[in-house]
């Protein structure tokens, strides 16, 4: 025997549960307008197109002071977005994937091109 104690089912439950709520609470402040995470929740088969369309509304809503990639670090990786692979869903969380890839350091750094003469 380890000595471990094994968490009962109604505090897993309550674990589940704050993880959950927690989940929702960060995907609120990084989605304030649920540009994204309503594509989850419609019912019918999106257009194709409709992951671009999102994104581009998420982007226009965020906060100034809130950097798109990092944001997009943080919602991928939830397991809403992260889980998602098919159609318009799946196609957004690769955008996500791609947005992430470019944080404001990044961008900032990068090498300017000299006109050519």
């Amino acid at each position: 025997m380890s000595g471990l104690a094994y968490p009962d089912s109604a505090t897993q439950d309550s674990f589940a549960s704050t993880v959950l709520s927690t989940d929702v609470q960060q995907i609120t402040k990084l989605d304030p307008q649920n540009c994204l995470g309503g594509l989850f929740h419609c019912g019918t088969p999106l257009p194709v197109g409709a992951a671009e369309d999102a994104v581009l509304s998420w982007l226009m809503t965020l906060p100034d002071a809130m950097d798109p990639a990092r944001a997009a670090a943080i919602l991928g990786q939830m397991p809403l977005f992260a889980q998602a692979d098919q159609g318009e869903t799946g196609r957004l969380a690769t955008l996500l994937r791609e947005i992430a890839q470019y944080p404001a350091e990044k961008l900032a750094s990068g090498r300017r091109r000299r006109p050519r003469n």
